[in-house]
This record gives C-alpha cells, sequence and structure tokens, in this order.
C-alpha cells in the first residue's frame, strides 16, 4: 500500500512563518564539467559545483512584515520549508539563499498573488 503525501507544511523566513502560502517549488542539482580530451571517442564529466533554485507563491498581504517583506530582490535569507509539516520525523529543508525576484499579479475582483523567486541550496535535515 502506498503513502502519498500531501503538503501541509510551511514556509518561514527565519522563525517568522511567510502568511497567505499557496505553493512553493524547489530544486537542487549540480553542474557538469566536461573533461574529454582530444583522443576521447565520447565525452566524459566531472561534478562541479551544487546549485539550487526555487520560488514562493503566496496571496499578497503586505502586512506580513516578518514573511512576505523579508522577501524582496537582492535580500539574503535564512529560508525553511516543511514540505509535510513541522512535527518530529518530518521533513525540513533549510538553508540561507538570495531572492531573485518579487512579483504581484492580480485581476479585476480576485486576491492579488505574489510570487518570489530565489537561488541557494537548502539541506534536508528530519525534525527532532
Amino acid at each position: 500500500m502506498s503513502t502519498w503525501l500531501t503538503a501541509e507544511g510551511a514556509v518561514k523566513v527565519g522563525s517568522n512563518a511567510v502568511a497567505e502560502i499557496t505553493g512553493y517549488n524547489y530544486g537542487d542539482g549540480v553542474n557538469l564539467i566536461e573533461d574529454s580530451n582530444a583522443f576521447d571517442t565520447q565525452e566524459s564529466y566531472k561534478v562541479g559545483k551544487k546549485k539550487g533554485d526555487g520560488a514562493i507563491r503566496c496571496h499578497y498581504d503586505p502586512t506580513d512584515t516578518n514573511g512576505q517583506n523579508a522577501l524582496r530582490s537582492g535580500e539574503s535569507v535564512d529560508l525553511s520549508i516543511y514540505p509535510i509539516g513541522e512535527e518530529s520525523g518530518d521533513i525540513d529543508l533549510n538553508g540561507t539563499v538570495i531572492i531573485e525576484t518579487f512579483k504581484t499579479t492580480g485581476e479585476d475582483g480576485g486576491l492579488v498573488d505574489a510570487e518570489f523567486t530565489f537561488k541557494g541550496v537548502l539541506s534536508e535535515d528530519t525534525i527532532s
């Protein structure tokens, strides 16, 4: 029997929850450095530096002074993402990231949404 995980977690800047979260994404990877020489018959690679990036989406709340307002372009922040919750045994993705972009979108009669993109590698920990 499979266990399906639901996104019931939180996103925090430092110890402050970001208000009105509607979604997020995060991914990491590595840069590959080609190290083939002239006599190789195929390309070969070495692992380079690790990289990571993501985005946080929410309903815009300008009164969220310690959450959304801390996520401004160029700011370096301590970010934590709790994908499935904040209980013992749950996963915590955390690290220092730089906010790359901030944008808002809205439509007549609808809520204003905000999106913050960031760059930085997050570490995976288990909450004890």
